[in-house]
């Protein structure tokens, strides 16, 4: 386990003229910081929503952990939305989209990222039943490279939950308000300026779900399904802009390909090996061992640090969709007292979603709060306060951005804010380092060329052509 980090307590900077703090930062920092105009928080309530809307994630997790789980080949797709889906629409925080085109001609279609889960769809034209979205939807008949999948071809036998009648479907549920089945088939897809031929992806004919903000999922996961599978490629990386951006759109790096890169002082920890069952399989888990809160060092107990195979809980898998991070109850439980004893705040009632939150007076400008690092097998990830912490003078309010969970634990995308992340496929390690993602792009010396892929809510990603150096 890595050595415990310096005591630090890091000043919270609170602005009393917006809903949120404009950046964290340490003592040496806050000249810099507070004469930036670089960022602008969402507002108190659309974090909360966001919070609500995705937090029932971790409890379809459990239901799947449950011994009255069906058998593999019938479980449910994992859920995202909760019941109140088209609250997405009216969110104004991070849902990280990919644009793309999809046939011959290619067709504009956006994508939500998700690098959990292996599965590539979109919802197709000919759907009976179809949600908005923000492009026109797919149509197959004006694409000359469309192609249904055959029964008997191997990849319908890899689609979630397969069964075949004239063509090979699939059926995807995810939540009571967001499913997708449909047709298995292959097309073309451009990716920036290049274009991929023959990959196969769900033509969503029966839908619910995003209303306006995507056409379908680009997974990123450990499956075969996966796009990162298909187009065999050995690295991929994610860069995710601050929740505090004062920019209505901002771009975000994605890396995808053999040069995706990390300069020499990024830290590396090992993915751990996945459970077989789905949609476990998928995921890339890591190994938390500890987390540091100010003074005191919180060891991980084995159902963090251990995935078992039997029954697949246990274990920390990382996760873009998800805001908070949430540990398992005991862990958990652990790192919220050490909070309590080191913040000299009282206690207030959280709001829904929320576990932790504390008093603010009136007019407060900043408060001391611990310096947080998680220690995964042989890498140490320290976070800013912006990154743990959540803030609404108005209401008094400080809130932790994490939770707890029963049987799995996750990392989500608020603690990952400006964080340079490369999935390194080949050496089946993830590794890391502290990055300005809104301006990464624009000041790294990239060697590939990149275009502009998307805009979503809040922030966008840059998809940069490995294959058009």
């Amino acid at each position: 386990m890595a050595s415990q980090a310096p005591v630090l307590m890091l000043l919270l900077l609170i602005s009393s003229s917006s809903l949120l703090p404009l950046a964290f930062s340490s003592l040496t920092g806050l000249a810099q910081i507070r004469s930036s105009a670089k960022f602008r928080a969402p507002s108190w309530k659309q974090i909360k929503e966001a919070v609500s809307f995705l937090n029932d994630f971790v409890g379809l997790l459990t239901n799947l952990l449950s011994p009255r789980q069906p058998q593999p080949s019938n479980i449910p797709q994992l859920g995202r939305i909760s019941s109140t889906s088209n609250a997405l629409t009216r969110l104004n925080v991070p849902f990280y989209t990919v644009d793309v085109g999809i046939g011959s001609p290619p067709q504009p279609t956006t994508l939500l990222l998700d690098v959990a889960l292996d599965f590539v769809w979109t919802q197709c034209r000919t759907c009976t039943l179809c949600f908005k979205q923000p492009s026109p939807n797919f149509d197959p008949s004006k694409s000359k490279t469309y192609s249904k999948i055959p029964c008997k071809d191997n990849l319908c036998q890899q689609a979630p939950s397969p069964s075949c009648s004239a063509d090979c479907l699939y059926d995807v549920e995810y939540d009571t308000d967001l499913w997708t089945p449909g047709v298995m088939a292959t097309e073309t897809f451009a990716l920036g300026s290049a274009s991929f031929p023959n990959l196969a992806f769900g033509c969503g004919t029966n839908n619910s779900g995003f209303d306006g903000i995507a056409s379908g999922v680009m997974g990123l996961g450990r499956g075969s399904l996966s796009l990162t599978s298909q187009l065999k490629v050995s690295k991929f990386s994610h860069c995710f802009v601050s929740y505090y951006n004062n920019t209505s759109v901002v771009s975000s790096p994605f890396m995808i390909g053999d040069s995706s890169s990390l300069s020499p002082s990024a830290l590396s920890t090992p993915f751990v090996r996945n459970p077989a069952m789905y949609p476990f399989s998928s995921f890339y888990y890591l190994s938390l061992t500890a987390v540091t809160v100010g003074t005191m060092l919180v060891p991980m107990p084995s159902t963090v640090t251990q995935v078992n195979y039997t029954d697949s809980t246990g274990g920390l898998f990382i996760d873009a969709t998800t805001p908070l991070t949430y540990l398992d109850d005991p862990a958990y439980k652990a790192v919220r007292q050490a909070f309590v004893s080191q913040i000299k705040l009282p206690l207030k009632a959280a709001p829904e979603g929320f576990d932790l939150c504390f008093a603010l007076s009136p007019n407060v400008e900043s408060v001391e709060v611990p310096d947080v690092v998680f220690h995964f097998q042989g890498a140490d990830m320290e976070l800013p306060p912006k990154n743990v912490f959540i803030a609404d003078p108005a209401e008094g309010l400080l809130c932790l951005m994490m939770g707890n969970s029963t049987g799995i634990s996750v990392l989500g995308n608020f603690q990952l804010q400006n964080m340079h992340v490369l999935y390194d496929l080949g050496k089946q390690a993830l590794s890391f380092e502290p990055a300005q993602c809104s301006m990464s792009y624009k000041t790294h010396a990239w060697p590939l060329s990149y275009v502009l892929l998307c805009v979503c809510v809040r922030a966008c990603f840059t998809f940069v052509n490995a294959w058009s150096a």
